[in-house]
């Protein structure tokens, strides 16, 4: 995710400033979630990162539907790069 919105090739011309704070933010808060919970179960992983989709994936919907992309890839390839 953090490569989408960095990188120029990918999402980041077209996201706004404000929508590329909000996502960068909330990366940062679940890499500050991670590093103080080295030992959390896969069932507390997947909710920190189902709560990082939340934010995300809206902004990221409205930049693919403004484009038309009919991409049949899955959600979580956005969050790869995390």
């Amino acid at each position: 995710m953090r490569n989408t919105i960095e990188d120029k090739d990918k999402l980041a011309e077209k996201l706004s400033a404000d929508d590329k704070t909000t996502i960068a933010d909330a990366i940062s808060e679940a890499e500050e979630w991670l590093n103080s919970n080295d030992d959390a179960d896969k069932d507390a992983l997947q909710e920190q990162m189902k709560d990082l989709q939340k934010i995300c994936d809206p902004i990221i919907a409205t930049i693919y539907n403004a484009q038309g992309y009919q991409g049949g890839g899955s959600e979580d390839e956005e969050f790869e790069d995390l």
